[in-house]
């Protein structure tokens, strides 16, 4: 166990940087407005069992993005591990910080650019970063008469359809 431990901490080492990930600038203290959501979802349509975890949505002036608690725990934990030396002590504080972390089925993230009107989809294979893009306006949303007020701001609710699945905001 410790072996797969210490391989596991290793790896964590050998990956690239997080900054050379090819991801858009924005800081959740750059945002203007930052949204928490608790997704409940069926990983399994064949299957009764939900699973819940916890995401977040920052919104800027140009730029949005969504990401899970986990991943986005994860990014920091990274950031501040890229800052220290590789020794026992730092290796023991990275163990012990990625038990900790929310475990996320999550690992992508999604930016929203208003100009150009795209929306990019970052994603980790192993230790490799993908990115694609597609219109913003794929989505075709139905505006409901629906409102509600959440945090002083009035919302009102909306529809789409996309990848087979109703969806709902």
């Amino acid at each position: 166990m410790r072996f797969l431990i210490l391989l596991l901490v290793a790896g964590w080492w050998c990956r690239p940087a997080a900054a050379q990930a090819p991801t858009p600038p924005l800081a959740p203290e750059a945002a203007a407005l930052v949204g928490t959501y608790r997704l409940t979802y069926r990983p399994d349509s064949t299957d009764a069992k939900t699973r819940t975890e916890i995401l977040y949505l920052w919104l800027g002036k140009t730029l949005s993005q969504f990401q899970s608690q986990g991943q986005q725990a994860e990014d920091s934990l990274a950031t501040a591990m890229d800052k220290l030396p590789f020794n026992q002590e730092t290796v023991t504080l990275l163990t012990t910080q990625l038990l900790a972390l929310p475990h996320s089925r999550f690992s992508y993230i999604i930016y929203k650019a208003t100009a150009p009107r795209r929306v990019y989809f970052f994603d980790r294979i192993g230790i490799q970063h993908y990115r694609y893009e597609e219109p913003a306006d794929a989505f075709a949303w139905t505006i409901m008469p629906t409102t509600a007020t959440v945090a002083g701001y009035i919302c009102q609710r909306a529809t789409t359809t996309f990848g087979g699945r109703q969806w709902e905001a």
